[in-house]
């Protein structure tokens, strides 16, 4: 699963939710046969449960939740059961105890119905299209396939399954695995409906399961000898055009890094409306988010680099996570590490290294960094969660993808991909943990992996390096002294990881000489001989080993010459950022004056750096600060980025647009007049492309003041008729507004027909770098109202809402998070607030 938004906590204890409940049978199949009213949105259904019990039992407990059980049988015959609703279990008693061995079927008849949280089984109705008839889809992962069908609800039970749903014949129903049947039949009161079954003949997990209901144009195609479907809207199809070309590079890619081919008989992807995840890797049929299939408007480029990521990572997650599933969901990190890391490989192989690199590292930046600093901080492999549901975090999806890197790196690219090959080979269509991955790693490499896992995967952090270079002139000698500490200051987690440092010279006589420092101790010395003094040197180049470092004698002259001139684009930035200072530190108390150094080069890469990213990235970092106003130093370099990039590559019209776009909402950071008049005057072109939209739409948000709020709402009526995306691109600017006036407007937001978990969520992303709204009383009193409103919003989506506050020390939302911590139904959004008061206020 790829998400766009993190939601995750930790506990300081383990808690029963999180433990695998290893009961005594093996579910072997599952027969779902479901009655759909979409009408009513509700679901009358039975399910056949195959399975073999471990030791004699008398009972069999099922996980169930949400549903209406009317009975149960075995062989025929009704049997006693007890269920505590609304969140089970289901206890079934046997007639009698049945032998260790034995081979059952039970069957249960319930009923449920769809909710609009988007889990389990919802119902959706396209924004985009009102005439459509509103859709149902499940989603299951990580506890919620009980809330369709009584099942043990554990990854390690694969199981294969039969799916059969009668429903209105104008629907159609797409399910895992093959499509057997789909005829018409006769309903009771005369009306035509359709009964559609599906079959699964590998075994998978339940979490895996899937089934969708709605009207669907299709995209098809054969790939590698694999039959490949896109469904989404029947007005949309051509546009999902670019999903299939990306399908098409990625089963090539995957299987040749593999080793191994595509391991079912064919693959779809389902588009969902304002799906509140990126993406959901069910077996053979991938739920997406619809702006992540389709491109959404004729001239949009930032977008295909998005659908591309979500694509390729939902397919690699056909090989690691449901070819081969992790045990339990501590070990969920050999689901989302792999596909997030194959995600960057092929990109990279699709775009350029460069663009994937880049985004890569700036997530472990942004997101993780954030998140290892702050009251979420947790090892990889750890129990020490509320609920599955949470260790979908950015340490098993960026750091989990980061340790994949380094050990690429650490064991070298050949024995790793070896690795892979063992490890899918041994383990296909069944369970893994981390040591059995390790152990596959170990029998490719030859080498002992032990101390590696020991500090990237049980223990919580990353280390802090820093190095003390000396250069002795007279042996022609750099000498050099690395040393390493947890970032969490009382622990001593000891680090292994390989380092690479560039050392560069461009006078003569000019070289670049590269280098890689086994570091596997709290202090390492290392001497390299040198034709002469290098003019810079670049530590951890590609940002690959997962590291903060700082230099005892690094000069600003250094810095600024890395910037300019360092081949590697991830070490220009890095330079850069080092230049700025308290411009990019979150941790700042007070935003400096740049040095006229450090100016100049700020200016220089965002004119002259030749790779879009880099100044995407540079303009990303500035817009993300916690600075709410810059000087206006940059501010007509800005403009001229803006209007028309100078020196960037003449072929690459999707970077060219991102730095258009980025540079447009730099402006709204400045006080720069002409600028804001330039967004201004754009914002009213009703022929304007969403790449540009999102641009200004941000600009003006920037500028936060009641005419910026004004200009939004009647870009809003402007642009809103347009179709959804572009109602949604101005509404998510709302997020940026740094004017707690504007809380007003977000609450609105919140309660309207636009309310879906596309927009409230990508609006809880953008408040997470507002400083003013996530230190605000009123943003904590909206969050609050959110998180207590009974219906409407999942518990996911309401800790996303938490996030917001998690980094604020501001005594003004501490009355909120008390009431959250005394009032909430939720045991896991009541964890979460206790645990940002413990981290902030104590």
């Amino acid at each position: 699963m790829i998400f766009c938004l993190i939601g995750a906590i930790m506990s300081t204890s383990a808690s029963a939710a999180f433990l695998p409940k290893n009961r005594p049978y093996d579910a072997s199949h599952y027969a779902i046969n479901m009655r759909l009213d979409a009408a009513a949105g509700r679901f009358t259904a039975s399910v056949k449960i195959d399975l073999t019990l471990a030791q004699a039992a008398a009972v069999i407990e099922l996980d169930a939740e949400e549903l209406e059980i009317q009975k149960a049988r075995l062989a025929g015959k009704e049997l006693k059961f007890d269920y505590k609703a609304p969140s089970g279990p289901l206890t079934i008693y046997l007639s009698g105890i049945q032998p260790a061995g034995k081979k059952i079927t039970l069957e249960v008849d319930y009923t449920g119905r769809s909710t609009s949280r988007h889990e389990g089984f919802f119902k959706v109705v396209d924004p985009g299209d009102p005439e459509r008839l509103p859709l149902f889809f499940t989603h299951f992962e990580a506890l919620s396939a009980r809330k369709v069908f009584p099942c043990n609800d554990e990854p390690y039970d694969k199981a294969t399954t039969e799916v059969i749903v009668e429903v209105d014949s104008r629907y159609q129903i797409l399910s895992n695995g093959r499509k057997l049947s789909d005829e018409s039949i006769e309903s009771q009161d005369g009306a035509l409906w359709r009964r559609v079954r599906w079959l699964q003949e590998k075994p998978h997990s339940t979490y895996l399961v899937n089934i969708a209901a709605g009207q669907f144009g299709a995209l098809e195609a054969f790939v590698e000898g694999v039959p490949v479907q896109i469904y989404t809207s029947p007005k949309k199809v051509k546009e999902a055009q670019f999903s299939l070309e990306v399908i098409k590079k990625s089963f090539v890619f995957l299987k040749n890094f593999y080793g191994v081919a595509y391991p079912w008989d064919h693959y779809a992807m389902v588009g969902i409306p304002g799906f509140a995840w990126g993406g959901m890797e069910n077996t053979t049929l991938t739920s997406m988010r619809e702006s992540a299939v389709i491109i959404e408007d004729a001239s949009a480029e930032i977008q295909k680099f998005r659908i591309a990521s979500v694509v390729t990572h939902e397919l690699a997650h056909q090989w690691f996570g449901d070819l081969v599933t992790m045990k339990w969901w501590d070990d969920l990190w050999l689901n989302e590490a792999f596909a997030s890391y194959m995600e960057t490989l092929a990109t990279g192989d699709f775009f350029g290294h460069e663009y994937a690199d880049v985004a890569s590292a700036m997530d472990t930046w942004e997101d993780y960094y954030r998140q290892e600093d702050g009251p979420r901080s947790h090892p990889i492999v750890s129990k020490e969660l509320p609920t599955p549901d949470d260790a979908f975090d950015s340490t098993n999806y960026t750091k989990g993808e980061r340790v994949l890197r380094m050990l690429d790196f650490y064991i070298g690219r050949d024995n790793f991909r070896k690795g892979l090959n063992i490890y899918l080979t041994r383990y296909a269509l069944g369970n893994a943990s981390y040591q059995d991955f390790f152990r596959a790693m170990e029998e490719a490499s030859g080498a002992s992996l032990q101390s590696f896992v020991d500090g990237w995967l049980v223990n919580r952090g990353y280390p802090v390096v820093t190095v003390d270079e000396r250069w002795d002139e007279a042996r022609k000698t750099m000498v050099v002294r690395v040393s390493q500490r947890s970032n969490h200051a009382a622990e001593s987690t000891l680090f292994h990881f390989k380092l690479p440092v560039v050392f560069h010279r461009l006078g003569a006589p000019a070289y670049s000489r590269e280098s890689v420092i086994l570091i596997n101790s709290p202090q390492t010395n290392f001497e390299i001989q040198l034709p002469a003094k290098p003019e810079w040197v670049t530590w951890n180049p590609g940002f690959a080993a997962l590291i903060k470092l700082t230099r005892q004698n690094g000069a600003e002259g250094q810095w600024a010459l890395q910037a300019k001139n360092d081949p590697d684009p991830v070490a220009r930035i890095q330079a850069l950022f080092e230049l700025l200072g308290s411009w990019v530190d979150r941790n700042a108390a007070d935003l400096n004056p740049l040095t006229e150094a450090a100016t100049k080069t700020l200016s220089e890469i965002l004119t002259g750096d030749p790779s879009p990213y880099v100044r995407q990235a540079v303009l990303d970092k500035l817009l993300d600060s916690k600075w709410t106003r810059f000087p206006n130093d940059l501010a007509r370099p800005t403009l001229d980025l803006a209007q028309n990039p100078q020196g960037l590559r003449n072929n690459d019209l999707q970077g060219t647009v991102l730095v258009r776009s980025r540079a447009l909402a730099f402006l709204g950071k400045t006080s720069y007049e002409p600028g804001r008049v330039y967004a201004a005057r754009m914002l009213q072109d009703r022929s304007l492309g969403l790449d540009l939209l999102s641009g200004v739409a941000s600009a003006m948000a920037g500028y936060s003041d009641q005419q910026a709020v004004e200009s939004l709402r009647e870009a809003l009526a402007l642009h809103g008729p347009r179709g959804y995306p572009f109602r949604r691109t101005v509404l998510l600017a709302f997020g940026l507004v740094q004017n707690p006036d504007v809380v007003l407007e977000l609450s609105r937001i919140a309660k309207s027909p636009d309310a879906n978990n596309e927009i409230i969520g990508g609006i809880f992303n953008r408040l997470q770098d507002n400083r003013v709204l996530k230190n605000s009383s009123k943003t904590a009193e909206f969050i609050k109202n959110f998180i207590l409103e009974k219906d409407g919003f999942s518990d996911e989506m309401k800790s996303r809402a938490l996030e917001v506050l998690e980094e604020s020390k501001s005594q003004e939302i501490r009355p909120a998070l008390e009431t959250i911590v005394k009032d909430s139904s939720s045991q896991r959004l009541r964890a979460l607030a206790q645990n940002i008061l413990k981290k902030n206020f104590n």
